[in-house]
């Protein structure tokens, strides 16, 4: 059963049941009261009545000069009296002691126990009797007339009330009836109209589902739908990131495998082939096995230094670093050396200035990226061309920012953004000729990442690049290293 048919059915019930009940008790109210206030008047007229009575008996005996009426007479003085009041609507009766009826103007039936509750009481009491399909409502008290007691007893018919109850009863039906029906169809109006946004909601959220990510809901309130539809488009922005992650992560990683794999089969291809080649012809000259030695051995080293930067790549996020406050100088010092002589090789002019501060590092895994990046501007940089090693410390900020600049071949504006993606080449048979595999800015990159500092790579065609690194940093005191 669908959200809107539960809704229907119990507000549907619930509202039978208010109107009904309601309908119900105003009405036995009503009747209540209508019988209370009949009772009040019949009580009424039954002791003004048997006033009347007394009089008329007294009267009747003084008129006669008599000393007691008999019952006879008593009856014909009733008969007198109520001769005009023989209808049924108004009933009269006078029972002995013995509770014998000794005068009623129309037929009566009066229960044993009534007559009992008057004679233990001795005070008027009252009772609601059916006779013939007619309902009456019976007032009796003690009355004593020359000096007998008797019963005096007066009948009203209230049939009418009790009709009058049974036709409102009627109406009352039909009304919670025709109610129902018309509660009913607006009902069904007012809540396909509330549960609008609710259908939408669950068609965006199966299109969602289905895998239409770029789905949103479209609910323009400010109740709970709106509420839920605005938290429901937050989690379809969050699943639909996650999924382009998760598919881009997926594109990178059979990149990332296809590379390694073409990067492994090129070396192994030309160990194996210059290899078989020393293996089999035994005619090879000395330069000749001197020149495939050198292959062999070149393509060696080339694997080695592949698996160890893949090694490290894989494994520097997921052992744990301690970052350590070091000195600047401290840090440099040795680098610079190793640095300088490589520079030396590549017919390049290395220059640093750096300015003295603390930094928080892990010296080795900075040591290789300060060395990956200066080693790439070595490899883009023609000869006699110029490598600057700058390092500043900003008092403001405390921020310490080292730039490598180089006056190299630069990188493609478009390439910029994909350069730190491993094995990622801009001029993939320059890289190799150098030895590199593409796996050093994308190793680069993550020790920037755990190291909580800034890594930005500017760069324009043919006139150079500038590798940018921002870290924490504490001022020491105003010292220099120029090399």
């Amino acid at each position: 059963m669908k959200l809107w048919q539960k809704i229907f059915l119990w507000t549907l019930l619930i509202v039978m049941i208010s109107v009904s009940s309601t309908g119900i008790l105003l009405l036995k109210n009503d009747f209540n009261m209508s019988i209370k206030n009949q009772t009040e008047n019949t009580i009424s007229t039954h002791h003004y009545m048997a006033s009347i009575i007394s009089n008329k008996v007294l009267t009747k005996r003084l008129q006669n000069n008599l000393v007691l009426l008999s019952t006879d007479e008593i009856t014909i003085v009733l008969d007198e009296l109520l001769r005009n009041a023989t209808s049924d609507s108004n009933i009269v009766a006078l029972i002995d002691d013995e509770n014998e009826i000794i005068y009623n103007n129309f037929p009566l039936t009066i229960s044993k126990e009534f007559f009992n509750s008057i004679k233990i009481n001795n005070r008027t009491c009252n009772q609601i009797v059916t006779q013939d399909d007619r309902h009456r409502l019976l007032v009796a008290s003690p009355l004593t007339i020359e000096n007998q007691k008797y019963t005096f007893v007066t009948s009203t018919d209230i049939t009418n009330i009790y009709n009058g109850y049974q036709n409102q009863f009627e109406h009352i039906k039909k009304m919670c009836i025709f109610l129902s029906v018309g509660g009913a169809l607006l009902l069904v109006i007012v809540l396909k109209l509330l549960l609008k946004p609710l259908s939408k909601l669950n068609n965006t959220t199966r299109a969602i589902a289905n895998g239409e990510y770029h789905e949103r809901i479209n609910i323009n309130s400010y109740d709970e739908l709106g509420e839920l539809a605005k938290n429901m488009n937050t989690m379809a922005d969050s699943v639909e990131k996650n999924i382009i992650l998760l598919e881009e992560t997926a594109k990178n990683r059979s990149l990332f495998i296809n590379n390694f794999t073409h990067e492994m089969k090129t070396p192994l291809t030309s160990i194996l082939g210059f290899s078989d080649m020393m293996r089999i012809d035994w005619n090879l000259s000395s330069e000749e096995i001197v020149e495939y030695s050198n292959i062999i051995f070149n393509e060696a080293d080339r694997l080695k230094q592949l698996s160890s930067k893949l090694m490290e790549l894989i494994t520097i996020g997921e052992t744990a670093i301690e970052l350590k406050k070091t000195k600047a100088s401290d840090f440099f010092d040795t680098l610079l050396q190793s640095l300088t002589s490589i520079a030396g090789n590549h017919n390049i002019n290395f220059q640093s200035n750096i300015e003295n501060a603390y930094i928080y590092i892990d010296k080795e895994l900075f040591a290789s990226l300060i060395y990956n990046v200066i080693d790439n501007a070595f490899k883009a940089s023609p000869n006699n061309s110029t490598v600057l090693l700058e390092a500043k410390f900003q008092k403001k900020e405390k921020f310490y920012i080292i730039k490598i600049k180089d006056e190299g071949i630069g990188i493609p504006e478009d390439e910029l953004s994909k350069i730190t993606e491993p094995f990622y080449m801009i001029d993939k048979a320059r890289t190799r000729k150098a030895g590199g595999a593409g796996l050093g800015l994308a190793l680069c990159k993550n020790i920037a990442n755990i190291h909580n500092c800034e890594f930005k790579i500017d760069s324009v065609l043919n006139k150079g690049t500038t590798v940018t690194i921002i870290l924490k940093g504490e001022k020491l005191k105003d010292e220099n290293i120029n090399r």
